[in-house]
């Protein structure tokens, strides 16, 4: 039987073993509540709603939490014991509340604390808490981007192209690259459609370059219904320079996708249900460009320096980031850091 006893630590004060104050109850949490913010439409049925318009998510108030602890002090002494923990804890923000029964994360807020007389030897002490709505990790997450899984990535994607041409800035993901498809040592592109469409003698795969030369490709040999693996070796003229296109053009599909196998390295990473800007701090011999949730973000080198990252945001759930190296790019050392956050 474990003789330790359930308390709560006030920026690494026990309510017990420091202050000699017992859990008289469960503690109330409290919960934060959303931030609603609806817009009345006249004219129209019920409201618009609003609360994700600026930030993208919801925003929460405060949640009050409620401490209620008892304590057993002799009459004489109780003056003594209420100003040592009023000095301690009334009207301060307290960083970190900890709570032995969930040590791993930790609560901020202003405490308030009140006393009562219970019986001429016991004290009620309650601890208010205005505090911030979500709990923090006590352990950041520290995580190092170097090495991962390969990745095929989309380049493009055409639908109802009806009328044979489709015409697109080459993306990977969707980064763009509006100056062309930066070179990463790949020669093959494999383009798609759906199965059962059929085959068609009058297919064809363009690539035009820069300087205006056009590379055409017929669609002669599918590796199945659905499938055609373009070899830029078996183009016209050939193309060796991926950096030097700008339209891709494809002729009697209606609907088709564009891959390329890529060197780049794929991660999922992990965060709770605080939205997040992580610290990144890298050693690279270039700026390092990547993908996170689909978005472009470019994180500058800069000797290893720590710092954050206009649009690197990790979001709730698993977080997908692609980092695309072309010939040159070589890193040596990629970590973020960040605390997670739950309600």
């Amino acid at each position: 039987m474990s003789n330790r006893v359930n308390g709560v630590r006030f920026d690494g004060l026990h309510s017990y073993y420091d202050f000699g104050l017992w859990m008289a109850s469960r503690p109330v949490y409290g919960n934060p509540n959303p931030k609603i913010n609806k817009v009345e439409v006249p004219g129209a049925d019920g409201d618009l709603d609003m609360t994700e318009a600026n930030s993208g998510e919801v925003k929460y108030t405060n949640r009050a939490m409620v401490l209620t602890f008892a304590a057993m002090v002799d009459i004489d002494e109780q003056a003594d014991f209420m100003a040592r923990i009023m000095s301690q804890l009334h009207g301060k923000r307290i960083e970190r509340i900890v709570f032995d029964e969930n040590p791993e994360w930790y609560f901020s807020g202003r405490a308030s604390v009140s006393f009562s007389d219970v019986e001429s030897w016991r004290l009620q002490c309650v601890i208010e808490v205005d505090a911030a709505p979500y709990a923090m990790r006590i352990d950041e997450t520290v995580i190092s981007l170097v090495g991962g899984d390969h990745a095929e990535n989309i380049i493009l994607r055409a639908v109802g192209v009806s009328s044979g041409f489709y015409k697109t800035d080459i993306r990977l993901g969707s980064v763009e690259f509006p100056d062309g498809l930066v070179s990463h040592g790949t020669q093959e592109m494999i383009l798609r459609w759906p199965v059962g469409t059929g085959y068609a003698s009058n297919r064809k795969f363009d690539v035009f370059a820069a300087n205006g030369e056009q590379y055409s490709a017929t669609i002669t040999a599918p590796i199945s219904d659905g499938e055609f693996r373009v070899d830029f070796e078996d183009i016209e003229h050939g193309i060796s320079d991926l950096s030097t296109v700008y339209l891709i053009r494809v002729t009697g599909l209606e609907e088709c996708s564009l891959f390329v196998d890529m060197p780049s390295s794929h991660f999922r990473v992990w965060n709770e249900r605080k939205t997040v800007y992580p610290f990144v701090q890298i050693v690279a011999n270039g700026d390092v460009p990547l993908t996170v949730n689909g978005k472009s973000v470019v994180v500058p080198h800069d000797g290893g320096t720590e710092q954050t990252v206009d649009g690197f945001v990790l979001r709730q759930g698993w977080n997908e980031i692609y980092i695309a190296y072309d010939n040159d790019l070589s890193i040596t050392r990629f970590d973020i850091r960040f605390r997670e956050g739950r309600l």
